[in-house]
């Protein structure tokens, strides 16, 4: 997600066939009076598609977005006339002409589905116009007043810094600056993620709590000394073993797992995986005690980094296991993958989690507040990363 501005010249003479105004936010943010009385927020409607495409598939958007600047005209033109239930879109219009492009997509995973990402695109010839910060507020009064959303999200290439002040006008806080996330003309480009939050207690960063991921639960400790542990792809008749390990509520606190989850669930990740996915499990005599996953990003401009998630037996915690799934995947990553960036999201108060990473070199690029409800508490994540 990226915040953008190009040049283009205005259609005046262009009629939109829809012209349904959407309300302004009237929540209490700074900047209010500089919504201005001659332009329209509105949702997207097709027949935007036209001016929307001559926006994105300019390379000076590119340079501060995620997509390339290669776009065809009806992928845009599909994009526009189909619409998603998770993703709100509206556009400001001014003299019959789309002059800026913002959406929201609130999470769908039941655990953060307090949380939306937003997007703006404005065109450079308004700037100074408050055309952003118009969009903004409507978007935020969505996510405010329908979608009762406690968090909302924006990632910003690092040197945006008009979008940025932007956005911190707005009440969003940099969380932190994720370090060569995006490729693009001709470098690699670091973005910030910043959030603004709703109903919860502000703070600037996250301490690392208490471990409340304890060691010695009410779980059985199995030993692992001198018994073979090996590491294998997760194969399909595995379903059962991984069930038993994604609704552990020890497992679950960690994850964004739920321990009310259908082996249903289970079975469609192991026989539906997504496009990228690398999955490995670690076995002790037959019995499956770990799992971990690199997702490659399939975005051109992202294909350098994947994402890595982890989860181990609690009755095997703190017996290696961990380590060895590391290992693993990193050897994939590294010597056949070729990936720059590998990163992940951990709790805070995961502190074995935390020391784990460190050890193979990732380290804590930031905070997202209020991130992840469960087991009865809101807590926040780390977001870490390793470059190569």
């Amino acid at each position: 997600m990226a915040f953008s501005f190009i040049t283009l010249p205005l259609n005046p003479t262009k009629k939109l066939a829809v012209m349904s105004q959407f309300e302004p936010s009237t929540s209490p943010v700074r900047n209010r009076n500089s919504v201005r009385p001659n332009l329209v927020v509105r949702p997207i409607h097709p027949d935007d598609a036209t001016d929307i495409y001559a926006i994105i598939s300019d390379p000076k958007v590119a340079v501060g977005a995620d997509w390339i600047p290669v776009k065809e005209y009806l992928q845009i033109k599909e994009w526009a006339a189909n619409p998603n239930t998770e993703q709100h879109r509206l556009v400001a219009e001014m003299n019959g002409t789309v002059v800026g492009v913002g959406w929201l997509i609130q999470k769908s995973r039941p655990r953060i589905n307090h949380i939306g990402q937003t997007e703006l695109i404005v065109r450079p010839d308004h700037w100074g116009q408050r055309i952003g910060t118009s969009l903004a507020i409507a978007i935020l009064d969505l996510a405010d007043k329908w979608l009762n959303l406690k968090r909302v999200e924006a990632s910003v290439v690092s040197n945006n810094a008009r979008a940025i002040r932007m956005l911190q006008n707005l009440g969003f806080d940099v969380e932190g600056t994720r370090r060569a996330s995006l490729y693009g003309d001709g470098q690699w480009q670091d973005e910030n993620l910043l959030a603004r939050l709703r109903g919860f207690e502000k703070r600037s960063d996250s301490s690392e709590a208490t471990e409340l991921v304890k060691q010695d639960g009410p779980f059985e400790k199995l030993a692992i000394e001198n018994r073979y542990l090996s590491v294998r792809p997760i194969q399909p008749d595995d379903v059962s073993a991984l069930y038993d390990i994604f609704r552990r509520p020890e497992v679950c606190r960690t994850t964004l797992q739920l321990p009310s989850q259908e082996i249903g669930l289970t079975e469609d990740r192991v026989f539906n995986p997504p496009a990228g996915i690398h999955r490995l499990v670690a076995v002790v005599d037959e019995q499956i005690v770990g799992t971990i996953s690199l997702k490659q990003r399939q975005n051109p401009r992202r294909s350098h980094s994947a994402g890595l998630g982890m989860m181990v037996h609690p009755n095997y915690w703190g017996q290696g296991i961990g380590t060895c799934l590391m290992e693993s995947i990193l050897d994939l990553a590294d010597n056949w993958l070729n990936l720059k960036r590998i990163d992940l999201d951990v709790n805070v108060d995961n502190s074995a989690g935390i020391r784990l990473y460190k050890k193979f070199g990732f380290v804590v690029e930031g905070s997202k507040r209020y991130h992840i409800y469960g087991d009865g508490r809101w807590t926040d994540s780390y977001f870490m990363a390793r470059l190569k």
